[in-house]
């Protein structure tokens, strides 16, 4: 299973690692509020595992990092084009040659639109920006719900005409299970959406996960689970690759993570009350432990 790790480009705290620089290293990724001076957290009783969660290095240049987590090239990212499309930053992650799924940012491109949204023209900026990188994973405009679905499929094959590759469709349950069948029949890759919308309930979707997979395995076709990160649930459930932004996670709830390798999980903890998280630190921290989660994940099946 593949875990693509979301919307790194566009978070501000990365960009030191992908630009090349180095940060100034840490001892740990709580703080005092109030600019207090800085004093070491979980130091005993049941929190003394948090004593190893951090590395303390002087600087940890990106030559460090790739021998940390195998390079770039073992990387998998999933992009949001409308972010991409002008940011610098991608286009340095991307000459790394990552394993890149391209979502279409569809829906961020119609909450920032003003006036009549033109998506045929979003559609041919988004297939020249495929064309231009040579991207091979890119998913369709899934906007059922804005649309409906026959405007959907027209987009879906002006955007296979123009690119001349096949999309990764995304079916919703509101396209209904023939609709399906149909799809894995047809395509090599499809995704299931709607699970982090809750367009139906999270144990609905999971229960019908095992005969969607099969079904979808049955006709050689792979299958995304889009924003599918129950931990339990990737040990049950047998997707080819699944995305998440749980990574991100740390700086805005104040979560720090931790890969561990006995138990093939993510263990969490939530920052102590009257601390705050250090932005770089954490990202940095949250980043790493989920790439090694990400490369056993490939390792597992």
């Amino acid at each position: 299973m593949k875990l693509y790790l979301a919307d790194i480009t566009h978070r501000g705290e990365m960009r030191a690692l992908i630009g090349g620089g180095y940060y100034t290293g840490y001892e740990t990724v709580y703080s005092e509020p109030h600019n207090k001076p800085n004093r070491p957290v979980y130091r005993g009783g049941a929190e003394r595992e948090y004593e190893n969660v951090f590395s303390r290095r002087a600087r940890y240049q990106e030559r460090s990092c790739s021998n940390h987590w195998g390079g770039w090239k073992d990387l998998c990212v999933l992009e949001s084009f409308f972010y991409a499309r002008k940011n610098q930053y991608f286009e340095e992650l991307y000459s790394r040659e990552v394993d890149l799924l391209l979502d279409s940012g569809a829906f961020t491109f119609m909450n920032n639109a003003t006036g009549a949204i033109d998506w045929d023209g979003y559609i041919e900026e988004y297939a020249a920006f495929i064309n231009s990188h040579g991207i091979a994973k890119f998913f369709e405009l899934d906007i059922d719900s804005i649309v409906g679905i026959k405007e959907v499929e027209r987009l879906r094959a002006k955007l296979e005409s123009k690119t001349g590759r096949r999309c990764i469709p995304v079916w919703h349950v509101s396209r209904g299970l023939d609709y399906f069948k149909r799809l894995v029949r047809d395509y090599d890759y499809i995704a299931i959406g709607g699970y982090v919308t809750k367009e139906i309930e999270r144990a609905a979707y999971e229960k019908a996960f095992p005969f969607l997979i099969k079904t979808a395995h049955d006709n050689g076709c792979k299958i995304h689970g889009l924003g599918y990160t129950n931990l339990e649930g990737l040990k049950k459930y047998k997707f080819d690759s699944v995305d998440s932004t749980a990574w991100i996670s740390g700086n805005r709830f104040g979560a720090v993570y931790k890969f561990d390798p006995k138990e093939g999980t993510m263990k969490k903890w939530n920052k102590p009350s009257g601390m705050r998280v250090k932005n770089m630190e954490t990202a940095f921290n949250n980043f790493f432990e989920w790439v090694k989660f990400q490369q056993y994940l490939k390792l597992r099946r």
